[in-house]
C-alpha cells in the first residue's frame, strides 16, 4: 500500500498486542465482497466484442489483508498475508480481475527493517510500490473503482528501501525488481512535503534502470515473454497534493507514464518488442465527504486518460491510441468495524477499439458501444 493513500473510510487500526521477546507488536485485517450489475455487456456469442465480456451481474469475495508488524526498537519487520482484485473502469471486467501471485506466495509483504537512529528506516524484502495515490486495497480509497492512473502502475516488488524523515519532509526511495519481476534493475521514490497537517504535497515515481527481458516473471503471470514487454519496462511520475478542509479532503493528481522503443530481443522472442516510444497521461480529481460526526461519508473521483500507442505491445489500457473520461461516486456507512458502501462508475470512450476493427468503442455485442454503467454494492470488515 502506498503511503497517503486516500481514506474514504476508516482502514486497518492495528489491535496491539505483547509479542514477548519481540516486544510490542501490532495485528490488523481487513476483508470485503461485493456484487454488481453493468451495462455494456455482449450476449454468449459476441462476448469477445466487449470489454465487459458477458456478464451483466455478478458477486465474489474481493480482497483480503492480515499483517503483523513491529513498529519499535532496532529490529523492525513487516509480513502482510493478502489476496485482492481490482476493477478498473475503461480497463478490465469485475468479473475477470484476478488475484495476484507474488513470487513469496500468499505474502504480498515480508521484509525486515533496520532503524538505527530517529528518522531513518533501511528495509529488505518483499515491500508494496510506492508509485501514485490510490491503494491496492479498497477500503483505503475514495470508491472500490480504480482510476486508469491507478492501473498503469505497479503492486509489490523485492528489493532495498531507504526512508528518510526530516521535520516535514519525507523521502523514500526503493531499488529492486519493480513488478515483482526477479530482475533488479528498477528504482522507486516517494517524496512528501508536510506544510502543516492538513496539507501535503507528493511526488512519486519508477524508473527502469535497464531492460528487463521478455523471460522475467512479472506479478500475476508467468511470464511477459507473450508480448506486453510495457508491464516491466516503463517509467513512471505522479503529482498529488492532498488538502484537508474540515470534513472535505481533496486530492487532484496528475501522472505521465511512458517507455521507450525496445528491439533488444527480437531475434529470440518477436512478441517482446515495444516498436516505438509510448505513454499515457492521466489526470484525476479525488474527494471524501464525512457528514459530521454520523456513520456516513461519501467518497468519488473524475478521471480524464490518453494513452499513445498503436499495437497490442505498446497500449496501456483498453486499445492502443485510447481515450476516456469518466466518474465514480460512493456513500458509505461506517460503523467500528464494519462499512457497507453502494459503488456506482460511468467510462465514456472518446477514442481506441477494444475489437481493434478501427470504430471507436468497447461495449455491447458490436464492440462499438462508447458508454459504460457500474453498479456494485460492497461490505466490509477491517480491525
Amino acid at each position: 500500500m502506498a503511503p497517503h493513500a486516500a481514506r474514504a473510510l476508516n482502514g486497518p487500526a492495528g489491535i496491539d498486542i505483547d509479542g514477548g521477546p519481540l516486544g510490542p507488536l501490532e495485528v490488523s485485517g481487513a476483508m470485503d465482497g461485493n456484487a454488481y450489475v453493468q451495462s455494456g455487456a455482449a450476449n454468449s456469442e459476441n462476448q469477445g466484442n466487449s470489454l465487459a465480456s458477458d456478464y451483466t451481474d455478478g458477486m465474489d469475495l474481493n480482497s483480503y489483508m492480515i499483517q503483523l508488524k513491529k513498529n519499535s526498537g532496532l529490529v523492525q519487520f513487516t509480513f502482510q498475508v493478502a489476496g485482492f482484485k481490482t476493477f478498473t473502469l475503461g480497463a478490465n471486467r469485475p468479473k475477470e480481475a484476478t488475484i495476484n501471485h507474488f513470487t513469496l506466495g500468499p505474502l504480498r509483504n515480508a521484509y525486515v527493517t533496520l532503524a538505527p537512529v530517529d528518522g531513518l528506516k533501511i528495509s529488505a524484502g518483499q515491500m508494496g510500490s510506492l508509485e501514485g495515490y490510490e491503494s491496492t486495497f479498497p477500503w483505503n480509497n475514495p470508491t472500490s473503482m480504480d482510476t486508469i492512473l491507478y492501473y498503469v502502475t505497479n503492486s509489490n516488488s523485492r528489493g532495498v528501501q531507504v526512508e528518510y524523515t526530516t521535520g516535514p519532509v519525507d523521502v523514500t526511495l526503493l531499488y529492486g525488481d519493480g513488478t515483482d519481476s526477479g530482475v533488479f534493475n528498477y528504482l522507486q521514490f516517494l517524496g512528501t512535503y508536510n506544510f502543516n497537517a492538513n496539507n501535503n504535497l507528493n511526488v512519486s515515481g519508477g524508473v527502469a534502470l535497464g531492460n528487463t527481458g521478455p523471460w522475467a516473471y512479472a506479478v500475476g503471470q508467468d511470464f511477459v515473454a507473450n508480448g506486453n514487454e510495457l508491464i516491466t519496462n516503463y517509467n513512471v511520475y505522479s503529482l498529488w497534493y492532498s488538502s484537508t478542509m474540515g470534513n472535505l479532503n481533496l486530492v487532484p493528481e496528475v501522472q505521465y507514464a511512458y517507455a521507450k522503443p525496445n528491439h533488444r530481443y527480437a531475434s529470440d522472442v518477436p512478441n517482446a518488442v515495444i516498436p516505438k516510444y509510448t505513454s499515457n497521461f492521466g489526470v484525476a480529481l479525488f474527494a471524501d465527504y464525512a457528514f459530521g460526526t454520523s456513520p456516513y461519508s461519501l467518497g468519488a473521483w473524475v478521471e480524464y486518460a490518453n494513452s499513445h500507442g498503436d499495437t497490442r505491445q505498446n497500449y496501456w489500457f483498453l486499445a492502443p491510441d485510447a481515450r476516456v473520461v469518466g466518474f465514480s461516486v460512493a456513500p458509505a456507512w461506517q460503523y467500528k468495524n464494519i462499512y457497507a458502501r453502494a459503488n456506482a462508475g460511468y467510462v465514456h470512450v472518446l477514442n481506441g477499439s477494444y475489437t481493434g476493427d478501427g470504430t471507436t468503442g468497447a461495449f455491447g455485442n458490436s464492440g462499438h458501444g462508447k458508454d459504460q454503467f457500474v453498479g456494485m454494492l460492497e461490505a466490509g470488515l477491517v480491525f
